[in-house]
């Protein structure tokens, strides 16, 4: 019989070490933080005993799982850790941690029996306590000593051992657990522990092979750690200690932009945003294991504030400064300055700056600009509306914008199916659909683009529709997905506010433009400030629309919607005669949300009035500012 399985347990005792990391607050709940740059986590260690029926917390310490930083703390009071100060000795520091351990280990209790273990497979449940969300303590820190934070939902460990990826380990909310299969055991063999970004960042595996891009931390850090076990599998006495390890950096950069300007990402390119896990541990040029790469560009989107911006960045030499569009934010850019190179475990307070103070036209923009609020804010409306397009009956899917103001995307009375199984395209939404799943893990939450439930609730950020599209729930906008460029969150829709602006301050026409044998009707409006002259109802050649549209005048066609009822809910219809376009914003009843419409034969835009229900297709069109 294997000597695996002549115990009835599998202990794994993890000292989980990181180096000092700080941060100013800076987002509500991501990203383990403290009050000044001067208050660092020293020297931190974690005592873990992972038994057959589940993990028993041991000790103090702390590791950056998920959007945070893990915290345990002993005797079931809570999560904590005493934040040290950079004055003191490590030396001393790792003699309490001796002593921790040994304390622990005289006092563990009897360990459950695992029952039922299929061969080769081992579960294991992470047990913890306190199943809330980050939750740092920087108003009382002076006084309590320590931060208080605790895993995040669906936060992921990733185990090799011998050379192959064997299992996970998820939080629940209340424990890790997950299925480590290890069928044969070989000499002189650890155990391996790869931590991935936490939720919101899923690797992608072949083989034995993951990787993980890192671009977007618009909103969450992605946290990339690696520990083995310090025995050999399995034990004389079934114990396993590991230490956790950081294979990133956390840099500060300084970000400035025009005043107002603040709901665009920054994103910087030419970076190592790609990791890749190889779980042959000993293949040559890995750092245990990682390697670190390019796509896109190099890019990495930050938050979208101004001023201090930390970013999570991977190993590479050093980089020179950049050229034109090295750095950008939704219509202003800059150059990225010289960047030193950067090491495992890096901590850069000194931030680099940039500065964003050039405007242009981004691809997929149009020339004009649009004023949206009484404070001069300018935006550029995208070339067209927004559509979706799948090559694998939506399982994946592209964004693109339409190549042509005017055309009308499908014909009236269009069948597209249930969740679009007779089309390859979507041009008209249910709100909220921009295939980030915001609610976390609820099953019937319709959030990807092809989705056509008659279920409103369903739609958007939560269920009863009083979250708009923006701040904690800007991804369920659909301008937060890469579409013309490399960068995250470079588009947005605008608000029922902007809508109702620039509706206002703007010519607005209805007219007919008429285009290889057909006539497409919709309504023009022009650039803040325009002085061209339209006659309303007027009949646009080809050539003369053409003219508006390079002076940057935009056209929401009257492009039919999908009416989400239970008979027309997979029918695009009113096409050539009514349109309507989703804002970001919802309305102050259940379950509905501002919209505008573009009306045959009406001069202007009409709304945004009252509230529609999410479960409708509408037409999306996209700003950047």
């Amino acid at each position: 019989m294997n000597y695996f399985f002549n115990f009835k347990t599998l202990v794994f005792t993890v000292v989980l070490a990181l180096s000092t990391f700080s941060l100013n607050a800076q987002w509500n709940d991501n990203f383990f933080q403290v009050e000044n740059d001067d208050a660092f986590y020293l020297d931190r260690g974690t005592f873990i005993t992972i038994v057959g029926a589940g993990i028993t917390p041991q000790g103090i310490g702390e590791a950056p799982l998920g959007s945070g930083l893990l915290v345990l703390m002993a005797a079931g009071a809570g999560y904590a850790v005493s934040r040290r100060r950079r004055s003191l000795r490590k030396g001393t520091m790792f003699l309490l941690a001796l002593a921790m351990l040994l304390g622990f280990t005289q006092c563990r209790k009897k360990l459950d029996t695992i029952n039922d273990v299929t061969t080769g497979k081992v579960h294991i449940t992470l047990r913890v306590e306190n199943d809330s969300r980050i939750v740092v303590d920087t108003t009382n820190a002076a006084t309590n000593g320590y931060a208080a934070v605790s895993f995040e939902n669906g936060d992921i460990m990733y185990v090799g051992y011998n050379k192959t990826y064997v299992g996970s380990l998820t939080y629940n909310g209340t424990n890790f657990t997950g299925d480590i299969d290890i069928a044969v055991t070989v000499p002189d063999e650890p155990l391996y522990f790869y931590f991935l970004g936490g939720k919101g960042f899923t690797p992608t595996f072949s083989g034995n092979v993951a990787t993980l891009d890192i671009s977007d931390q618009v909103l969450k850090y992605p946290v990339i750690n690696f520990a083995h076990s310090v025995e050999v599998y399995p034990s004389s006495t079934g114990d396993y200690t590991a230490r956790l390890l950081n294979k990133c950096a956390i840099v500060k950069f300084h970000v400035t932009k025009p005043a107002g300007y603040d709901q665009a990402g920054t994103c910087i390119t030419g970076m190592n945003n790609l990791v890749t896990v190889n779980f042959d541990h000993t293949a040559a040029d890995t750092d245990d294991g990682l390697t670190y790469s390019q796509v896109n560009y190099g890019a990495i989107t930050l938050p979208t504030k101004t001023g201090n911006v930390w970013a999570i960045l991977l190993p590479q030499g050093e980089l020179s400064e950049g050229g034109d569009m090295s750095v950008f934010s939704g219509r202003h850019k800059g150059i990225r300055p010289t960047i030193n190179a950067i090491a495992a475990n890096d901590y850069i307070s000194t931030p680099y700056e940039l500065n964003l103070n050039t405007e242009f036209q981004p691809t997929g923009a149009l020339s004009g600009l649009f004023k949206v609020n009484a404070e001069g804010k300018m935006v550029r409306f995208a070339k067209g509306n927004l559509q979706a397009t799948t090559t694998d009956g939506w399982a994946t899917w592209t964004w693109s914008f339409r190549n042509n103001q005017y055309e009308y995307s499908v014909a009236n009375n269009t069948t597209v199916g249930d969740n679009y199984s007779a089309s390859s395209v979507v041009n008209h939404f249910g709100w909220g659909t921009s295939g980030y799943n915001v609610r976390g893990t609820e099953s019937n939450y319709y959030y990807k683009p092809n989705m056509t439930y008659s279920n409103e609730s369903n739609y958007g950020p939560d269920p009863w529709s009083t979250y708009s599209l923006t701040g904690a729930y800007a991804k369920a906008d659909w301008g937060y997905n890469r579409i013309t460029n490399n960068g995250y969150y470079q588009w947005r829709c605008l608000t029922q506010e902007e809508w109702q602006y620039l509706k206002e301050n703007h010519t607005q026409r209805w007219v007919k433009v008429n285009a290889n044998s057909t006539r497409y009707y919709g309504v023009l409006v022009l650039p803040y400030g325009s002085t061209t002259t339209v006659e309303n109802k007027a009949s646009l050649s080809l050539d003369q629309w053409t003219a508006l549209e390079n002076e940057g005048a935009i056209l929401l066609i009257i492009d039919g919607y999908r009416a989400g009822t239970s008979t027309h809910l997979n029918k695009v219809t009113d096409v050539d005669n009514h349109g309507n376009y989703w804002t970001s914003s919802s309305y102050p009843s259940s379950n509905t949300v501002y919209s505008i419409s573009s009306v045959w034969f009406n001069a202007n835009i009409q709304g945004p009035g009252t509230g529609q229900p999410q479960r409708i297709g509408m037409s999306v069109r996209l700003v950047c500012e």
